[in-house]
């Protein structure tokens, strides 16, 4: 498929100042101010990322009346149910949350719903919640939206306090405090702090009033750093964008997943075969997915019981039974995947719709998401997948940019009920008897809001540069915008009529391999999976073209060299 450049125009003059100012390479302080980060002191700070720097987290609303209900839950000793979330994000917001307040004294349990049981407070998990003794529910990764259950709750005599991240519809439930950073009401400066994040936002509250004001009955001597582990697992696997607090969580936290000192994260590592450091795509594509398939295709307790797990061995089983969950997760998502092309390919005409909406009987409710991202990764459409028993479906939606999914889906909210998720990602329900209106009114809004263009693959490019303009030391320098991920990604280049040296090859199963001339040196370059890119252009040596790609360093043997990892490639005619 065809792929859109966008090349960031540069402000030269600015980049000439952050250079100078930060003492960075042009090209450094070229993706900084190209990525909206042009003032110095914000550069300096996103540069040098310091635990410092975290904001006060009682600028967060209700976090005062958060934290007074729950220290007057530890004096009176009332039970309190951390009631969480299936996926990686709510997993460790649970476990983070369930290990702080039983350090602090408290009487604590915690509830994780199935899949089956669907995302979010729900009657049936408040029910649960008070057959664990539940005088008190602290939500966390949900709650925003459950107006009705929680009025439930107070029924039964239980409090809640809602700690979430997901955007609110509609009045807030009533509750002692609703902690989130995207409340409308809500000057917090940072809105996108994944659902642990905002769970170590409590923790820390809690933590600070207590050394505050002296309150010597309270465990304080808890160091939160020990936490960020958690944290940075839970931000990356939640994809929020690595930018501000979520650098500094991510930075810190990587450094203590790669020591390893938690017994379960270290079993996760040895059982994916992580033996060295850890970066933030270590996380994304090993660790996350592993944490999340057990609430997928199991129970997310299991995950659960593996981060809080205090002796090695059972950590090592834990952490094999998590493993096996994520192969069988591998092939019922498969399966679907293969129902959903062929749903694909005889229900939508591609040159007409602008969005995909599938679905199919009983399709795994744990891989639904991912199928509709794998959809959007091979048709540059947003999708919808849904499963369906015999009276209703459940679905999962991913979008591409430009085209905020949940506004979307709450257009049709006349077809759809239990509708939650955010601009990239969201979550539904909906009668089997709606289906064909939903996808008809749906498939309008999207023809209506989504551009042609939109509908092709979009490269973002940090600058136009010459192979000789990249040195090791500039290269190097790079790594001081890690960590690398969603909001801020690996530097991408653009240069132009560059020579082919030799004739490109096929490596491994579908990559690309061939070598350009720059800088007075052969260059190695490699294009993941885009060995189709040598058949249909007919690469050739001594032609001459344009190359989008990330610079890196390769080690190799003791040896580094200069290698380009290939994005996208064009022909100069």
């Amino acid at each position: 498929m065809q792929k859109r450049w966008i090349i960031k125009e540069t402000d030269r003059a600015l980049a000439v100042h952050l250079s100078r100012k930060l003492n960075i390479s042009y090209t450094t302080a070229v993706i900084l101010a190209n990525r909206g980060i042009i003032d110095v002191d914000k550069a300096h700070s996103f540069l040098n990322p310091l635990l410092k720097d975290f904001r006060d987290p009682f600028l967060l609303n209700d976090m005062d009346r958060a934290v007074g209900r729950i220290l007057s839950a530890f004096d009176r000793q009332e039970k309190i149910v951390i009631h969480g979330d299936y996926d990686v994000d709510g997993i460790t917001a649970t476990v983070l949350l369930a290990d702080f307040f039983k350090r602090m004294g408290g009487e604590v349990d915690f509830f994780l719903p199935s899949r089956a049981d669907g995302y979010g407070l729900k009657k049936g998990s408040i029910d649960a919640c008070s057959e664990k003794g539940a005088r008190l529910i602290v939500t966390v990764d949900c709650g925003i939206s459950s107006v009705q259950e929680i009025a439930y709750a107070r029924e039964l005599g239980i409090d809640v306090v809602v700690t979430d991240h997901h955007e609110p519809e509609g009045d807030l439930p009533a509750c002692c405090a609703v902690v989130n950073p995207k409340r409308l009401d809500s000057s917090y400066p940072f809105k996108d702090i994944a659902g642990v994040g905002v769970a170590f936002k409590l923790a820390h509250a809690i933590l600070k009033k207590c050394k505050n004001q002296g309150l010597s009955r309270y465990s304080t001597d808890i160091d939160l750093r020990e936490y960020l582990d958690l944290v940075s697992l839970g931000t990356i696997g939640d994809v929020v964008p690595l930018i501000d607090e979520n650098r500094i969580i991510v930075k810190y936290g990587l450094q203590k997943i790669t020591e390893g000192n938690r017994r379960g994260i270290k079993a996760l590592k040895k059982a994916a075969g992580l033996l060295h450091d850890i970066d933030a795509g270590h996380v994304s594509f090993r660790l996350a997915p592993r944490i999340n398939a057990t609430g997928r295709v199991s129970m997310a307790n299991k995950a659960a019981r593996l981060l809080l797990c205090e002796e090695e061995v059972e950590a090592e089983i834990i952490a094999m039974e998590l493993e096996n969950h994520n192969r069988d997760r591998q092939k019922i998502e498969a399966e679907v995947l293969k129902e959903a092309f062929a749903r694909v390919e005889a229900e939508i005409d591609l040159s007409r719709e602008k969005i995909i909406v599938v679905w199919g009987e009983n399709w795994h409710h744990g891989v639904i998401g991912i199928v509709a991202s794998r959809l959007v990764r091979k048709f540059n459409r947003p999708a919808v997948v849904i499963s369906l028993d015999d009276i209703v479906g459940k679905g999962s939606a991913r979008s591409i940019r430009n085209f905020h999914i949940l506004d979307a889906l709450r257009s049709c909210k006349e077809h759809i009920y239990n509708v939650g998720g955010h601009e990239g990602a969201a979550g539904m329900s909906i009668r089997k008897d709606r289906l064909e209106q939903f996808r008809k009114q749906l498939s309008a809004a999207a023809l209506e809001t989504i551009s042609d263009d939109d509908l092709l693959p979009a490269i973002d490019i940090d600058a136009e540069v010459r192979l000789d303009e990249l040195t090791y030391s500039g290269i190097k320098e790079f790594e001081r915008l890690m960590p690398f991920g969603y909001g801020n990604t690996h530097p991408v280049f653009l240069s132009r009529a560059v020579k082919i040296s030799r004739v490109p090859k096929v490596v491994g199963s579908d990559h690309l391999k061939m070598f350009v001339d720059g800088a007075g040196m052969e260059i190695d370059v490699v294009g993941f999976g885009m060995a189709d890119a040598l058949k249909k252009m007919s690469l050739k040596k001594g032609d001459s073209v344009d190359i989008v790609y990330t610079p890196e360093i390769n080690k190799f043997r003791g040896e580094e060299r200069l290698q380009l990892e290939l994005s996208d490639v064009r022909v100069v005619c």
